[in-house]
């Protein structure tokens, strides 16, 4: 099983630090918490992370690692029941995507990879929703679906690259993340 501990381990092995890149559609961004996802953030959820002020970029620029872990189990975590998932390469992988490109993303990713696996494309809904039926897929697919979603991953980083081609100067590091598990 997996645990909110192994796989926020594995999502601050790729994030951290300041970057405030113009390219960046999110903004400026620390520990992978971006200006443009803070500002969706619940009231609440920023009150329980520690954030009382109105989020603007000095916000992130003053953004503790414990702040963003607070974040993370509120906003992904919580949201998509990752506990569930027995396979923890899996986990730890699918809540990386989640951090980095979104977790409904993310899961649309792990779907289409299950799918795959099943050699169907109907087999699951791409809705981007860890509901019973995505969680039973993951669990049931084989130990491939941790390379299938690498596949899955890079492919969505070059047609966001194809799409906006300001985004290709992230493109390497994005697929360095995506092939490390």
């Amino acid at each position: 099983m997996a645990t909110f501990e192994n796989c926020v381990a594995y999502v601050l092995k790729h994030e951290g630090g300041l970057t405030d890149n113009p390219s960046d559609n999110g903004g400026i961004t620390n520990f992978g918490i971006s200006l443009r996802f803070l500002r969706e953030v619940p009231i609440d959820a920023l009150k329980r992370a520690g954030i009382f002020n109105a989020v603007d970029a000095d916000t992130i620029r003053d953004l503790t690692k414990d702040q963003a872990v607070k974040l993370y189990f509120s906003e992904f975590w919580q949201k998509a029941d990752f506990e569930k998932i027995t396979n923890l390469n899996a986990a730890k992988y699918i809540f990386d995507m989640s951090v980095n490109s979104g977790l409904s993303r993310a899961v649309k990713i792990a779907q289409r990879a299950c799918c795959a696996i099943a050699r169907c494309p109907t087999y699951l809904k791409h809705d981007g929703i860890m509901g019973t039926q995505t969680l039973a897929a993951i669990n049931h697919a084989s130990l491939s679906l941790v390379s299938v979603m690498i596949a899955e991953r890079c492919g969505f980083f070059r047609v966001l690259v194809a799409r906006d081609a300001r985004q290709s100067v992230f493109l390497n590091g994005w697929i360095n993340r995506a092939h490390n598990i």
